[in-house]
């Protein structure tokens, strides 16, 4: 129940912070999408399950600042990763986690699959990926966790912040 009020407060927040500066349309921050994607792949995937975590404490102003094509950009990159493990892994969960510290953003998909021989290997759909974390300044890196799987790693340093 905390959680949900904790969430029902942030929206209220947010929603305030958008009238007071005029805006007739709220827009959806990169937590809110990242969490309305993951739940879309936890509906249709019934043999995976897809959770979402978002690390960000206490900097919810900073991702409400995030530009609209950054939000974009990092959808289509988590939707393509668990796409990417519903399709190949052979796992059972795919974990989405977030995380904003300052200016610097981390997303990772993280899978309990069969993981990949090659992760430097490049495909069309993580090239495409690449290219998106790039145009941002940022890296994406495809990495082997200990215990098995794959892990889909975007950093983003020094987020070119949106005004509030």
């Amino acid at each position: 129940q905390v959680k949900a009020v904790d969430s029902a407060i942030a929206q209220i927040t947010k929603d305030l912070r958008s009238l007071i500066r005029g805006e007739t349309e709220t827009r959806e921050t990169l937590d809110m999408v990242l969490e309305a994607e993951v739940a879309k792949w936890d509906r249709t995937s019934s043999d995976v399950e897809v959770s979402f975590t978002n690390m960000t404490e206490g900097n919810t102003i900073n991702v409400e600042r995030i530009p609209v094509e950054l939000v974009d950009d990092m959808n289509k990159i988590v939707r393509e990763s668990i796409a990417n493990a519903v399709k190949h892994s052979e796992g059972s969960k795919i974990k989405v986690v977030m995380n904003m510290t300052g200016t610097d953003l981390t997303i990772m998909v993280t899978d309990n699959g069969k993981g990949i021989e090659d992760t430097s290997t490049r495909n069309s759909g993580t090239k495409n990926m690449e290219y998106r974390a790039e145009r941002h300044g940022g890296t994406l890196e495809l990495l082997t966790p200990r215990r098995g799987g794959t892990r889909v790693k975007v950093e983003i340093r020094n987020v070119k912040l949106g005004i509030v």
